[in-house]
């Protein structure tokens, strides 16, 4: 409720302020995090395909050792 006191009325623009600046910071973060949460579905995605592929070229050519472990020193 608005009052016509000159005092309560500069502390309810500050409020307001206050709350319009903290939404536009939701608003930003939610949004960062909306991206952030896009690129990582894009990236797995490509993951997931790259594998797809190892796997049939691997199927084709036989058993193919994707990692190589050191000989162990006599």
């Amino acid at each position: 409720m608005l009052t016509s006191d000159p005092e309560q009325l500069d502390e309810d623009i500050d409020k307001a302020t206050s709350l319009m600046a903290l939404y536009d910071i939701r608003m930003k973060v939610k949004e960062q995090d909306n991206t952030s949460l896009l690129k990582l579905r894009e990236k797995i995605a490509a993951l997931q395909a790259r594998q797809q592929a190892e796997k049939k070229e691997g199927s084709s050519e036989g058993r193919h050792h994707r990692y190589t472990y050191p000989k162990a020193s006599a």
